[in-house]
């Protein structure tokens, strides 16, 4: 489980020093998708790095801690996810909303962006691939696209975490951060004329969360 924040001000992005990237142990009982999970950032249940990792329940303090120190009292965090409806925040959500779960999500994260939407339903934005030689919308061809370099590593959760900072604070992005179908809240409504320099920005990335 990766982050990473940078705050927006007058269509500038300044990104922040301070990462956080912790593996998450699911324990003996969870079930791997062993082939995906091969396919994509090649861990599984004996990996060295998923055996000598903390539960979530520890890692998720850590991660409410980071967010607490990083984001202030007057500030609102938005936290950002490639396809995150369809992926990582469904399950982001479900691991701290879920019944009975002893986790909470930090209350200074109001919002989700997810670029990937942005880029397929802004066709005037200069990445939608109606102006772009894009090969696709994946992660990675947008990344190679914007920076001209492969993305080395792709689905480990701190690389992927980077490659979305990259991509959302382009500036043929930026301008469509604020628009109806880009910051929403987790219970989907949507929000106007936010100030952004009001608002912290989390790239994040569970690859090494989800078996």
């Amino acid at each position: 489980m990766s982050a990473q924040i940078f705050r927006i001000q007058n269509n500038e992005a300044e990104v922040e020093a301070n990462v956080f990237n912790k593996y998450v142990n699911p324990g003996r009982d969870a079930v791997w998708n062993e082939q995906a999970c091969a396919a994509s950032h090649g861990l599984s249940r004996e990996h060295e790095k998923i055996v000598n990792a903390d539960t979530i329940d520890l890692v998720w303090k850590s991660f409410e801690k980071f967010v607490d120190e990083n984001i202030g009292t007057d500030q609102v965090g938005v936290l950002i996810a490639w396809n995150g409806e369809g992926c990582d925040l469904r399950w982001l959500y479900k691991v701290a909303q879920a019944p009975y779960s002893s986790l909470n999500f930090p209350c200074k994260v109001k919002y989700f962006l997810d670029p990937l939407a942005v880029l397929r339903t802004y066709s005037r934005c200069k990445l939608n691939r109606k102006h772009s030689k894009l090969e696709s919308y994946s992660l990675g061809s947008v990344y190679e696209y914007i920076t001209g370099n492969v993305l080395d590593g792709a689905h480990d959760s701190l690389v992927d975490v980077k490659a979305l900072t990259f991509i959302v604070k382009d500036s043929r992005f930026v301008p469509f951060i604020n628009c109806t179908q880009s910051i929403r809240t987790f219970a989907d409504f949507f929000i106007h004329n936010m100030k952004f320099d009001k608002f912290r920005w989390l790239t994040i990335s569970l690859s090494s969360l989800i078996p």
